[in-house]
């Protein structure tokens, strides 16, 4: 049974061999670690068996037979074995076998034997370790992954449900958590830098029919559907990536106004000095804006891993020294194991998160004690005209259920018809519950702004000026954005 207590023993070191040479293409190097399948690495079979004989005193053996069977058939689901190293040492793994020593031989393939060394915990190993290993085994045809463990909560952060208790070989019952697996073509290793691909968050699940499954179905879909504007925004004209690129001093308007709403709030210094995380940050042309602003580092988190891809590659292009995390912005202090001074969210973010309890709260923990958070999006009154007219069509409070649509287009030009992905699902934060659950997770409201001016063309007959768009001359001046900045308080 899976349990991830330790003896607290040394991390086994890697075979000298493997230290002097280059990484195949079965991993990545990385500062944190590499996730290295034994199938793709048979040189390690001695040394990992010994590593999980000395955290699970199983007999070695045991090990050993089951990582040369998972090496003589690669292709199989089951037996797969994994481990994580790290300077030179084995830290973390874990194994996919048939049965992990229980009643229910029903409920197979099982995840096992997972294991993070104690110093390297709670940096989100574990969760990107296994993200790693359901990929990889929904690749090999699975559809379902199951895992017995005496842990109650911890796997439900990971994306994991509790199915039901289930009976061991000992006679003792232990918690059973499923996982619904998505294709993601991840076989080979990948590195656990912040700066690679790491785990998206949101669970992959694809039943449409379960009611406990319908949420993890829209933001799945969601997902799907930003891989896919990623690729046609990093080609148009609205992100002026290849400006971005060639020129250092260029910084985004969104970037721009943003800064315009948060300095105010910052020392006298601005920026300089500061370290600033942008949550739900797409293809990154604005958290590098942020370091051309001035911050010491920059930080985004997206939960689309093509918008990543993109990002890190226009990063590297444009010489920026920015780093990306997948992740869902409501869990964001799960996957980044560190605080900042600033965290910014732009326009267009958080129709996309259903709720705001745990985004808000994941800020707080993300917030240094008297750091800054700036929120500036569309306003909420948008939303009731419905996008399209002054007309009030639409439901203006928060509560009313996700709206769900279909489009093949993005906001950016020449987009229609390239989004295969087709499904949308947003969900309305009215003002009560925005600065509510800044205010419930413990933060102080500084500034509620609004604007008369917005990003996009959010109705059809807003005019382009150097401030963004607006309401025609002679029609009502009605607020477009807002922003709303909030302070971590000092302890």
């Amino acid at each position: 049974m899976e349990c991830a207590t330790s003896n607290d023993k040394i991390a086994a070191p890697l075979p000298a061999q493997l230290e002097r040479s280059p990484m195949s293409n079965t991993s990545r190097t990385s500062p944190v670690g590499d996730i290295l399948p034994i199938a793709a690495h048979p040189e390690l079979v001695e040394l990992a068996a010994a590593w999980f004989s000395d955290k699970w005193a199983v007999p070695v053996e045991e090990y050993r037979k089951s990582m040369l069977a998972c090496c003589d058939h690669p292709e199989a689901a089951a037996p797969q074995w994994y481990v994580v190293v790290n300077a030179g040492r084995i830290v973390a793994g874990a194994g996919v076998i048939d049965n992990d020593f229980h009643e229910r031989r029903d409920l197979a393939p099982n995840v096992c034997a997972v294991f993070v060394e104690p110093e390297l915990r709670k940096l989100g190993i574990a969760r990107r370790l296994l993200d790693f290993v359901c990929r990889d085994i929904a690749d090999r045809g699975v559809e379902r992954l199951y895992l017995l463990t005496d842990h109650n909560r911890f796997y439900e952060r990971l994306g994991w449900r509790f199915r039901e208790m289930v009976r061991d070989d000992d006679g003792l019952f232990g918690r059973m958590y499923e996982k619904e697996l998505r294709t993601a073509n991840a076989f080979g290793g990948v590195s656990l830098n912040a700066l690679d691909s790491a785990v998206a968050s949101v669970s992959a699940s694809t039943s449409a029919t379960r009611p406990d499954n319908a949420l993890a179905r829209k933001l799945a879909e969601n997902r799907d559907n930003w891989d896919d504007r990623a690729n046609v925004h990093a080609e148009s004209a609205f992100y002026e990536v290849e400006r971005l690129v060639s020129d250092s001093s260029y910084i985004s308007g969104v970037a721009r106004r943003d800064f315009e709403a948060l300095s105010p709030h910052l020392p006298q210094a601005g920026l300089a000095g500061l370290s600033v995380l942008h949550l739900q940050c797409h293809i990154g042309t604005d958290t590098i804006s942020w370091l051309r602003l001035g911050a010491r580092e920059a930080w985004g988190l997206d939960f689309s891993p093509a918008s990543l891809s993109h990002a890190r590659g226009i990063a590297r292009r444009a010489g920026a020294n920015a780093t990306f995390v997948e992740g869902d912005a409501r869990f964001a202090s799960h996957v980044i194991q560190r605080t900042f001074d600033v965290v910014v969210t732009g326009t267009g973010a958080i129709t996309w998160l259903p709720d705001l309890g745990d985004w808000a709260r994941s800020i707080a923990d993300l917030l240094v004690p008297g750091g800054v958070f700036l929120l500036r999006d569309d306003h909420p009154l948008l939303d009731a005209l419905g996008y399209e007219s002054l007309t009030v069509t639409e439901d203006y409070l928060s509560g009313t259920g996700s709206i769900d649509y279909e489009s093949d287009e993005s906001y950016v030009e020449g987009s229609a018809g390239k989004i295969s992905h087709t499904a949308n699902h947003n969900w309305r934060h009215d003002f009560q519950e925005i600065i509510g659950s800044l205010l419930a997770a413990g933060l102080s409201i500084e500034a509620l702004r609004e604007s008369p001016h917005a990003e996009w063309k959010a109705l059809p007959f807003l005019t382009e000026t150097a401030q963004g768009w607006t309401m025609p001359e002679g029609m009502p001046r009605i607020p477009l954005s807002f922003a709303v900045v909030a302070r971590k308080p000092q302890k």
